[in-house]
């Protein structure tokens, strides 16, 4: 059971997320920094999201990994699974007003679930906070630490966030994963990877 600590902290950051001035600037800058990473430059296979208006933005991002030929994902909510992206203009809301690939919809060029994870090499994760561990807080569906359980240990899982949401701890439970580094618009958060509480 979700401590309440963490639902307060939710709470706050749903609302405070929404007063973050600039977003869309400061979203660029950060996109920037990611694009000349190596884990970037080396990843063939990208598992990223489409943000929402108050998430850093990643639909340019989107649009500049097809077009470099590199093979992106984007979550979908069904069955807790993944679809390739060829064109970003196939992307539809889902129940929860997130873009997400169509899979299998007559009339779009549809996309199809990713039955295996092992091909990801790179995650690019979003959240409401992140701590400076690299634990992240999310909307508290358990969607993502279901979909980061699935990927392979190797794939490295880089969040995004603008510097407010930026926190020193955030409380810990043992389904959390651990980024391997944070983005911000001030700089880059480097992180060891290690195993939730241990």
């Amino acid at each position: 059971m979700e401590s309440q600590e963490k639902k307060q902290l939710r709470s706050y950051f749903l609302e405070f997320r929404k007063l973050i001035a600039h977003k869309k600037t400061r979203s660029q800058k950060i996109i920037k920094q990611l694009t000349v990473l190596p884990e970037f430059k080396n990843a063939a296979h990208i598992l990223l999201y489409d943000g929402t208006e108050n998430e850093v933005s990643t639909e340019g991002l989107i649009k500049r990994c097809i077009a470099r030929k590199k093979h992106v994902y984007l979550p979908v909510l069904k069955n807790i699974g993944i679809a390739e992206v060829t064109d970003i203009n196939t992307l539809r809301p889902n129940k929860l007003k997130i873009l997400e690939p169509v899979v299998k919809s007559a009339g779009l060029k549809s996309a199809s679930f990713v039955k295996s994870f092992d091909l990801i090499d790179l995650a690019i994760v979003p959240g409401l906070a992140f701590d400076r561990m690299g634990f992240r807080l999310g909307h508290g569906s358990g969607f993502y630490d279901k979909l980061l359980e699935k990927l392979p240990e190797k794939t490295r899982l880089i969040g995004l966030a603008f510097q407010e949401q930026i926190v020193n701890v955030l409380p810990q439970e043992p389904h959390d994963h651990k980024m391997d580094m944070i983005l911000t618009d001030e700089g880059i958060i480097a992180l060891v990877k290690a195993k939730p509480n241990g």
